[in-house]
């Protein structure tokens, strides 16, 4: 009987029955109940017996069946492996897939993490996947493949630790392995570094519940997750609906502040008044009751300060409002550089509460100047009242909600990706 209809030996060593997975490439069968090593390709004779084998905690057994990315996936072989560092152990299992159709692939089960991995043939930059490359970069290195950015994520040095079942090549416990890793989003993309030839891998996250339902085992069997893995999809949502409604309101925004636009009113335009003329009394003639009226003063201050006293009667001769308004601007050079400070021009608000006319009493409040700066006190104020006026600051926290409802999706996805590199070994310091 050739191998290709081979469907099950028994066991040279044992005696065990044995099925026969994996195709016309395994080379070798490693017996899971004696460990013994059968030559696949010289009758299954018996070549070594591995001795004092723990196996890694994992649910899946060999024969289990089940189906990745629409592909139907037979484990046909399971390694141990252990990464060794500063006294530390990192232990995972790799299960070895075949199918039919498709080839040979691997199941890793990583922290509590199912992640499935393929040979791929890409065209790399070589030296970005050099160890000694890597360690002499100051900043973390990355490259564009297939439309991508990938980010250094790791370097890893693993030995194998336990053995089971077919493998189209010879497994050897304790052999070193290095392997360079770069993450997109979403995948990881690993190169075995130092080898004859280059072995490249992408593997991808897969949500546990589905991996448990398709091999026929419970959730609860495989081990408990460990954190966020590096290869798990960032957070997807409908930017459209977020970018639509930033839009949308935006556009009432913009409406909103037309229509406050269109109903202020100049009570007085832009007037100068020589400070020898205070105080000086204008009749405003308010139109609009209880909405913001804003009186704005600007002053020629030069290295000091000028104050300047406001008081409002209402159209009943009643004194509703009384204030002192500062102006001050100062400015030198020292060590060289020039310097400025402070404001020369005052915005107070009121709510007048009815219509009429009022009148407004602007009076000279006094200046202090700066000692040993020249300069001098205000000769001349400049005045502009309005009514209607709207705060800006209120229009701006809007503004910045909006941006911050667009940008919504992009940032979490910004701080996940970020996130996701700190699981790697890179030190940005």
């Amino acid at each position: 009987m050739s191998r290709e209809t081979l469907r099950a030996i028994q066991c040279p060593a044992c005696g065990a029955g044995l099925d026969v997975l994996g195709g016309g490439r395994v080379a070798v069968m490693v017996c899971p109940y004696c460990t013994t090593e059968l030559d696949a390709v010289q009758n299954f004779a018996a070549l070594r017996k591995f001795d004092g084998l723990t196996r890694p905690n994992t649910p899946f057994r060999l024969g289990m069946e089940g189906e990745i990315a629409g592909i139907r996936h037979q484990i046909i072989g399971i390694l141990g492996q252990v990464e060794r560092w500063k006294g530390r152990e990192w232990h995972w299992a790799e299960h070895l897939l075949y199918s039919e159709t498709h080839g040979y692939s691997w199941l890793s089960l990583e922290d509590g993490h199912c992640l499935w991995s393929r040979r791929i043939r890409w065209s790399l930059p070589e030296q970005l996947f050099r160890p000694s490359y890597v360690n002499q970069q100051e900043h973390r290195p990355h490259f564009r493949a297939e439309g991508r950015t990938w980010h250094y994520l790791e370097s890893t040095s693993q030995t194998a630790d336990y053995v089971e079942g077919s493998f189209t090549w010879v497994p050897k416990l304790g052999d070193l392995t290095t392997s360079l890793s770069y993450l997109a989003d979403g995948e990881i993309l690993t190169v075995e570094a130092g080898a004859s030839e280059t072995e490249q891998t992408l593997t991808r996250w897969l949500p546990r519940a589905e991996v448990a339902k398709t091999f026929g085992i419970a959730e609860s069997d495989l081990p408990r997750p460990q954190g966020r893995h590096p290869a798990e999809p960032l957070p997807q949502g409908d930017d459209r609906f977020a970018l639509t409604t930033a839009g949308s309101c935006a556009a009432a925004l913009l409406l909103l502040i037309g229509g406050l636009n269109a109903q202020t009113h100049v009570l007085l335009p832009r007037q100068p008044f020589p400070l020898s003329t205070l105080p000086r009394t204008i009749d405003l003639p308010v139109t609009q009751a209880n909405r913001l009226m804003g009186i704005h003063l600007d002053s020629n201050v030069e290295n000091g300060w000028h104050g300047f006293d406001l008081e409002l009667e209402d159209p009943e001769g009643n004194l509703v409002f009384e204030r002192e308004a500062g102006t001050s601007y100062y400015h030198g050079r020292e060590d060289g550089e020039y310097w400025t400070e402070g404001d020369r021009s005052a915005h107070v608000t009121l709510r007048p509460a009815q219509t009429g006319t009022y009148r407004l009493t602007v009076a000279n409040g006094g200046s202090e100047m700066e000692p040993g700066e020249a300069g001098q006190p205000a000769t001349e104020v400049t005045l502009r009242v309005v009514e209607g006026e709207y705060s800006l600051s209120w229009i701006l926290l809007g503004l910045v909600g909006l941006l911050g409802l667009g940008a919504a999706g992009p940032l979490r996805r910004w701080i996940a990706r970020k996130t996701r590199l700190r699981h790697g070994d890179w030190d940005e310091e």
